[in-house]
């Protein structure tokens, strides 16, 4: 009966630990002996913290860079779409799966502006995702309007499927987790089915892949190599500016052949990824004859047919801001008391 007792224990001990420590496990070298497969790469300046929704549990998770390895800080219960898998439609009440920004606020007071009494509903306020993001509309995803808001009726929490796509959380949950989300930065959101875990042999490789294409996506690009810059791009993918793919070849050879002396860097780069998509923000410092800048490049890359890295999408905004300026401590700056 002894022995019956402490396996009991044991056990118990073990089910109600992995809820909670699973991601700080350590192996014997004393290294993350599982990895969250979304969160490759964080970096202290545009993923200091990320929001992580667990659809099939029902959490929102709120992670913490830690000298690069994420730390879980907290977890809370949430709504999600009356319907369960990802959404592709407009009106399909699902919740979309994918990474995406929180870019915009709205407080009680502009959301019954807004919608009237019907604005009640979202109780204190609402973070507004970019749904459809560029590789949504890739796939033809339609539809919009995805938040992550509170209710004004905490009863939606426990039916756990309750809203017509958004993320839902009590209008206490919000306010805490609202500490975490910098706007400026455009706090990244990864919404999943459920979170998978990788060893450290699988994370390490596939991080080192992601680094060592941009390093070498980089370098051609600085060596004015164009045929080896132009092979990081998807031909079928990738949707330039200029409009077609060559027409994008062509603008790309002409710049090259007037630079002279370009010295391009990468820093604070992070990796976020989600199935088989991963989006990459860094801090660009370019200078050469033509230009002399620094901002956020981001770019989403896909593997092709062949297993192989390719860019399907790029961007670049100007950082008017210092780092020390950017960079954040969690605090309550978006509902004042």
């Amino acid at each position: 009966m002894y022995k019956l007792t402490i396996r009991r224990f044991v056990i118990f001990w073990v089910f109600i630990s992995i809820p909670y420590g699973f991601t700080q496990d350590k192996n014997e070298q004393g290294s993350p002996a599982f990895h969250v497969s979304n969160l490759i790469q964080l970096d202290p300046l545009f993923t200091n913290y990320v929001l992580l929704v667990e659809k099939k549990n029902l959490k929102i998770h709120i992670y913490k860079n830690n000298h690069g390895t994420p730390e879980r800080v907290a977890s809370f219960p949430i709504a999600t779409g009356k319907v369960p898998g990802d959404k592709f439609i407009e009106g399909d009440k699902k919740t979309p799966e994918g990474v995406y920004q929180l870019y915009r606020f709205y407080n009680a007071n502009e959301l019954i502006q807004m919608y009237g009494d019907y604005g009640k509903i979202y109780g204190i306020g609402a973070f507004v995702l970019n749904y459809p993001n560029t590789y949504d509309s890739k796939l033809g995803k339609t539809g919009g309007g995805i938040w992550l808001h509170a209710t004004d009726d905490d009863s939606r929490i426990e039916k756990g499927l309750d809203s017509r796509g958004c993320v839902v959380v009590t209008g206490e949950n919000l306010k805490k987790i609202s500490h975490y989300i910098n706007l400026d930065l455009k706090t990244p959101i990864i919404v999943t089915e459920d979170i998978q875990y990788w060893d450290d042999k699988t994370f390490t490789n596939y991080k080192a892949e992601l680094n060592n294409f941009v390093n070498n996506w980089v370098k051609t690009w600085q060596e004015q190599d164009l045929q080896g810059y132009l092979s990081h791009y998807s031909q079928n993918l990738y949707r330039p500016r200029q409009g077609s793919f060559q027409a994008f070849s062509t603008y790309k050879k002409n710049v090259f052949n007037n630079t002279k002396d370009a010295q391009i860097a990468m820093h604070n780069v992070s990796i976020l990824k989600h199935k088989d998509y991963a989006v990459i923000k860094m801090k660009q410092s370019y200078r050469s004859n033509l230009l002399d800048d620094t901002g956020l490049k981001t770019i989403v890359v896909k593997r092709n047919r062949n297993y192989k890295w390719e860019i399907i999408e790029e961007s670049w905004s100007r950082i008017n801001k210092s780092d020390s300026e950017l960079a954040f401590t969690p605090s309550l700056r978006y509902f004042k008391e």
